[in-house]
């Protein structure tokens, strides 16, 4: 897990900023299968930094797969901290969160 935005004052709009360099480097040094979005505001920004070969991901896509490059799979679920405060939040959060037990759960033995 990472969190590209270090400090309150952080950008999340500027593409070429410390932020958008920090996780634009983590995808290529840890190359992962599959980016939980904790929110669709993460989601958008991992549609700014350009990830290479990647197609853009539907942020308001809550709790589905979709593919952002050839090698990498998104979920977007709910802003966690927006989820925790009432019942049917924390549902909704857990329900979308739910598809990365089933998405591990198809992956091939190895």
């Amino acid at each position: 897990g990472t969190n590209c935005a270090k400090r309150a004052d952080d950008d999340l709009t500027d593409a070429s900023g410390a932020p958008a360099m920090f996780l634009l480097r983590e995808i290529q040094i840890t190359e992962p299968k599959i980016i939980v979005c904790m929110g669709p505001a993460t989601a958008a920004f991992i549609n700014l930094i350009k990830v290479p070969l990647a197609e853009p991901i539907d942020p308001e896509l809550i709790g589905q797969l979709q593919q952002l490059t050839p090698t990498i799979e998104t979920l977007v679920t709910p802003d966690i901290d927006e989820s925790l405060d009432e019942e049917s939040s924390k549902r909704r959060f857990w329900k979308a969160f739910q598809e990365l037990g089933r998405w591990y759960s198809a992956l091939p033995p190895y």
